[in-house]
């Protein structure tokens, strides 16, 4: 039932490139990673690599 919604969108219209994206590992990263988290605007489809990569 989407009576509930009163007006509220369900997602952005935005391009993807438009949203901030909360970018967050519970596990320390490596130095690489760290050094490149610094370095680069970090984007949603980094995580993964991150994720599996970058972790200490």
């Amino acid at each position: 039932d989407l009576t509930e919604l009163n007006g509220e969108r369900l997602r952005s219209h935005g391009g993807i490139s438009e949203r901030d994206v909360p970018f967050a590992i519970n596990r320390p990263l490596n130095a690489e990673y760290l050094a490149r988290a610094r370095a680069e605007q970090l984007k949603s489809y980094h995580i993964f690599d991150f994720a599996m990569n970058g972790t200490a």
